[in-house]
């Protein structure tokens, strides 16, 4: 259990699909995501071989930050150059300048944009550029220079997900 954060390409195509609007269920035309580039996978092996553990089989990544705690990267396919790369997520159980600059230069290498699952309106990237290629999907992107305005984005929304998860461990109690 931790705080969810879903990762997406910014990289974006002229293609579109239908998709559903969770909140008003109306069908709703999306830009298909593109794949990262090789680049942007090459440097992200890179930076997860010289920070953390992983990928395991089913593309889980293992990074122990000590005092801080363990944090779980899901990048699907990260290892297999023949298979499109659009998404991932984050599994967060604490928070700290540590994790944060982890999860920032994620972002920042692999071109994604992030997602907090608490706070669905929060949406995150490392640069303007990479907001500017969402803005049809995402119009309202926070971007982030650093990883301490990162860590303080993601303050309210990680205090939000303790709170949930102290009432849940409560209730089994």
């Amino acid at each position: 259990m931790g705080l969810e954060i879903i990762l997406n390409t910014c990289h974006l195509s002229s293609q579109f699909e239908d998709s559903t609007n969770p909140f008003t269920g109306e069908t709703i035309q999306v830009p298909v995501g593109e794949s990262i580039s090789p680049e942007e996978r090459d440097a992200l092996m890179e930076y997860i071989s010289a920070n953390g553990q992983g990928p395991d089989e089913m593309g889980f990544c293992h990074f122990d930050l000590g005092e801080q705690g363990a944090v779980e990267l899901h990048l699907n396919g990260i290892d297999d150059e023949e298979l499109d790369l659009q998404s991932g997520s984050f599994t967060l159980r604490s928070t700290g300048p540590e994790i944060s600059a982890l999860l920032f230069n994620i972002i920042d290498i692999g071109g994604f944009i992030a997602l907090v699952v608490t706070s669905p309106s929060l949406m995150l990237t490392t640069r303007n550029e990479y907001a500017q290629e969402v803005q049809s999907r995402w119009p309202d992107v926070l971007v982030v220079k650093d990883a301490v305005a990162l860590h303080a984005a993601l303050r309210g929304p990680f205090e939000t997900w303790q709170t949930y998860r102290d009432q849940v461990l409560e209730e089994l109690d």
